[in-house]
C-alpha cells in the first residue's frame, strides 16, 4: 500500500501547465553573460552552467505523470533565479517521493496543511521542503490543477523544518585542528621564503592566494 494516496490520473489533473519553450535563457553571474538551454522542449536532460562548471538536470528521473510540470517549473525559475538555485531546487525535489509530489500537486488546497504535517514526519531534508514549496507556489501562479493565486498566502504559511544553525559549532566541525593550523602556517612561511629568495619568480596568483589565506587566518584566530 502506498504511503501517499494517489489520484487515478495525476497527469489528467495537472491542467494549465505552461508549455516548455524551445529555448530557455538564463543569466550566469560567474561569466557575467546569458546562456541557453537550446533544446529544452524536446530534451529530458538540460545542461546548465554556473560558478565555472556545468550540471545536468535529468527530468527522466521523475515519473512521466509529473515530468511535464517539473520541466515547466524549472524553465520558469531558471529565467528568474540563478542557475545554482535552480540546481539546488532540482536536487531537493529529487529527494521527495514521487507519489508525495503527485499528491501535493493534485490535492485540494484545503488539504495541504494536513499533507504538509505528514510530510514533516518523513524526515525529508530542508532543501526538499524548499523545492516542493516553490513548486506549489508555481502551481498557484499558473492555476495548475486546483491551485490559484488566491492560495498563495496559505502556501506561504506552510512551515519549513527547523534548522540548527550552530550544530557544527557544538560538535567542533567548524574549528581547525592543530595539524590543520600548522599546515596553514607552514604554507605561509613557505610562500614568504620563496618571495625573499626570488620575488620575480613568484606568480601573482600565488601571492594573492597567500594574502587571502593570511587575512582569513588572522580573522579566525581573532574570533
Amino acid at each position: 500500500m502506498n504511503a501517499w494516496p494517489l489520484k487515478d490520473s495525476v497527469e489528467a489533473l495537472l491542467t494549465n501547465v505552461p508549455p516548455v519553450p524551445a529555448v530557455v535563457r538564463y543569466y550566469d553571474e560567474f561569466s557575467d553573460s546569458y546562456s541557453e538551454v537550446t533544446d529544452a522542449s524536446t530534451s529530458e536532460q538540460w545542461t546548465i552552467s554556473f560558478d565555472g562548471r556545468s550540471a545536468t538536470l535529468d527530468f527522466g528521473k521523475f515519473d512521466v505523470q509529473i515530468r511535464g510540470v517539473v520541466e515547466s517549473w524549472c524553465a520558469i525559475i531558471l529565467g528568474a533565479l540563478s542557475p545554482r538555485t535552480v540546481q539546488y531546487y532540482y536536487y531537493g525535489l529529487r529527494r521527495v517521493p514521487v507519489d508525495a509530489i503527485s499528491v501535493a500537486l493534485t490535492s485540494m488546497p484545503q488539504e495541504i496543511r494536513s499533507f504538509w504535517k505528514k510530510l514533516h514526519a518523513g524526515n525529508l531534508p530542508y532543501e526538499s521542503f524548499q523545492a516542493l514549496h516553490n513548486l506549489i507556489t508555481f502551481c498557484c501562479k499558473f492555476r495548475i490543477a486546483s491551485w490559484g493565486p488566491e492560495w498563495l498566502d496559505l502556501v506561504s504559511q506552510l512551515p519549513l523544518p527547523k534548522v540548527d544553525k550552530y550544530a557544527s559549532v557544538r560538535v567542533g566541525d567548524v574549528f581547525l585542528s592543530a595539524e590543520e593550523e600548522a599546515a596553514i602556517i607552514r604554507h605561509i612561511d613557505h610562500v614568504c621564503a620563496e618571495i625573499q629568495a626570488g620575488p620575480a619568480a613568484i606568480i601573482d596568483d600565488v601571492i594573492e592566494s597567500a594574502a587571502i589565506l593570511i587575512c582569513s587566518y588572522q580573522f579566525w584566530i581573532s574570533c
